[in-house]
């Protein structure tokens, strides 16, 4: 037969016990890294500039969140006739190269290029505005085309979406930093670049 004196020590002993497995299990096993890091707030774009559609730190569907404030910025390169802009940035032997080029007041092309520190090309993210003719550069309307090909799977994938506007891309303050509409996937045709792989 309990006593009082029994009956309390049992419900300490009790209290005692839920406490002890509540702070072991809430510890955890601090031997094992997390496999998952904390969720964070997202973070805001940054913008280039307003005239520009880059951004360097971006959060991209189908390509992956960079800030590339964290990265070396190289000195800027011009290359070929018409003028494209190569900005390029490393970080632990990876590359991100953005190519950009405006071609009269229609035309514009962005890309943004992946490689690994073995210089093999991951993936590539393509923004371009185009007109129906090359010759009519500021013949309505403009199709904005925003493409992704990840070639770290096999086969590799690419992702696609497009859309309209009735503005040319010097009109657009500040210049569109992606396409909207539904992606369309598909497999990816080969890196057209494939000297970048060696």
């Amino acid at each position: 037969m309990f006593t009082k004196l029994n009956i309390s020590i049992f419900q300490n002993s009790s209290l005692f016990l839920a406490f002890s497995i509540f702070l072991l299990l809430s510890c955890g096993d601090k031997s094992q890294p997390n496999s998952q890091p904390a969720e964070t707030a997202a973070q805001p774009d940054v913008r280039l500039n307003d005239s520009s559609a880059i951004l360097t730190r971006f959060n991209f569907e189908h390509f992956g969140s960079y800030d590339l404030s964290t990265w070396t910025l190289m000195p800027k390169v011009e290359q070929g006739d018409v003028v494209l802009e190569v900005m390029t940035y490393t970080k632990d032997g990876s590359k991100m190269d953005i190519k950009e080029s405006a071609m009269g007041e229609g035309m514009y092309f962005l890309t943004y290029e992946l490689t690994d520190p073995n210089g093999k090309v991951m993936k590539t993210r393509d923004l371009s505005f185009t007109t129906e003719s090359d010759t009519e550069s500021e013949k309505l309307p403009v199709t904005i085309t925003e493409t992704v090909r990840d070639y770290t799977v096999n086969p590799p994938k690419q992702f696609e979406r497009i859309q309209k506007t009735d503005k040319l891309h010097r009109e657009l303050k500040p210049l569109p930093t992606l396409a909207t509409g539904a992606w369309v996937e598909s497999i990816a045709e080969p890196n057209p670049y494939p000297e970048d792989n060696n």
